[in-house]
Formats: structure tokens, sequence, C-alpha cells
């Protein structure tokens, strides 16, 4: 499918072809094919292909199942999710690159340890204070001689 330069599509777009976009779409895109944005075009919308080439500006999140690429003309502002992503020199890209194969789950968070801490001094009776040992000073500071 060939979107015009001066076509403007608001809503899905689904299918199994490739699509070609010279004007503007803005909503959502899903296909199984190809999708190319021409220099000059406008994709405002989440994009999800097999391959994705953006040679105009898309503004959305990309997932692709095998590429994606963002030529020197193309501008592209959201993530970029597919096993290989290339952007070019000079292209304009803003957002998040997430590449290789994702695990179906993320894996649980890894437990912090806490930090050591020193043991808990009993309180002075004699009704002085205890300085805490981490603000005790470790030795005297010392100025060089001025020549």
């Amino acid at each position: 499918m060939i979107v015009g330069e001066y076509i403007r599509i608001e809503g899905s777009i689904e299918g199994e072809d490739d699509l070609v976009v010279h004007g503007r779409i803005e909503g959502t895109v899903r296909v199984e094919g190809a999708v190319t944005v021409e220099p000059g075009a406008w994709v405002v919308a989440d994009v999800r292909a097999q391959k994705v080439l953006v040679r105009g500006t898309v503004r959305g999140n990309v997932t692709a199942r095998e590429a994606i690429e963002v030529a020197r003309s193309g501008r592209m502002i959201g993530d970029a999710t597919a096993p290989e992503v290339t952007i070019a020199a000079g292209a304009g890209f803003r957002g998040r690159v997430e590449m290789g194969e994702v695990p179906a789950e993320e894996p649980p968070p890894v437990a912090r340890r806490s930090a050591a801490r020193e043991p808990v001094r009993p309180a002075a009776t004699d009704g002085t204070r205890a300085i805490p040992r981490l603000a005790r000073p470790r030795g005297t500071l010392r100025r060089r001689a001025e020549p």
C-alpha cells in the first residue's frame, strides 16, 4: 500500500502487505510486511512491522521483528525495539534502543544487601556525649609552608 504525498490518514492501519508512506499517518500501524517512511513523510503513530525504514519523520515507538533503520535523512522520536537497529550518521534520534532477543518475562530484581553497620555502643552514664566514630577527627590538617 502506498500513502501518497497529499494523503493524511488518521486511525489504525492493519494489513499483511508492505506500506510506503509519502504523506502523513496519525494513529497506529500494524503490518506483516515492511514499513518505509519516505523523506517529507510523517508518521505520528506506534508502528509494528517486519522491517521499518525511516527516511522521513516518525514520532512514536517502533517495534520490528527483523530490523529498524533510521537513514541519514530520517528523524525519529520514540523507542526502537528490534533484533537489529541501525542509526546512520547524521540521522536524528531521541529515545531508547532495545536490540536482541528480549525475554518473555523480566528476571526478578536482585535483592540488595544492607550496608554493614557498626555495633551500637551503650550510652555514656557519666553525663558526657559519645562522638560517633565517623565524626571523629582522623588527623591534623597541615598547611604547606609558602615559598
